[in-house]
C-alpha cells in the first residue's frame, strides 16, 4: 500500500491474487482513494459494471496513476507472460498508467517460456475460468 502515493487514482487488471491477499478489500477501505476496477463484483458476484459503462472504466484503469494487477506467470530470468481476454492487464503493463504494480506469487514463477505457457494453460486459465464460474 505504500507504494501507493496518496491521491493517486488506481486502476486494477483482472487478478485473483490482489482479491486472495486482501490488497482489494484494503483499498475499498481507504477513503480518498479514486479507483477503477471493471471486474468488481456486487455480493451476488455479477458484474457491476457491464456494456459501454465497463468499456469506460476498462479505459479509465488503463490511464490511471497506478494500474494494479497480478500476472500469470514469470520467468527465472524475468520475462513476464500473460494471456489477457480482454487486453487491458497487458495494454496496462506496456504502456498507460505512470507506476504499474505486478502482484507476483511464488508459485507463478516458472524455469522459462515454455513451462510459463503450460503453467498459463494448465494452471491460471482453470482456476481463473472456475473462480468466475465458482467452482
Amino acid at each position: 500500500m505504500a507504494m501507493i502515493p496518496q491521491g493517486a487514482s488506481i486502476g486494477i487488471g483482472d487478478s485473483v491474487t490482489l482479491i486472495e491477499l486482501g490488497i482489494m478489500a484494503e483499498l475499498t477501505k481507504q477513503t480518498g482513494r479514486l479507483i477503477f476496477d471493471p471486474f468488481l463484483r456486487d455480493e451476488e458476484g455479477d458484474l457491476v459494471f457491464t456494456g459501454l459503462d465497463r468499456l469506460e472504466v476498462l479505459r479509465k484503469a488503463l490511464l490511471a496513476d497506478v494500474f494494479l494487477t497480478g500476472t500469470n506467470a514469470i520467468t527465472l530470468d524475468g520475462k513476464i507472460v500473460n494471456t489477457d481476454g480482454v487486453g487491458n492487464r497487458v495494454a496496462a503493463m506496456i504502456f498507460g498508467p505512470k507506476k504499474v504494480i505486478i502482484v507476483v506469487g511464488a508459485n507463478k514463477i516458472v524455469r522459462n517460456v515454455d513451462e510459463a505457457v503450460r503453467r498459463i494453460r494448465e494452471v491460471a486459465a482453470p482456476l481463473n475460468v472456475g473462480e468466475r464460474l465458482g467452482l
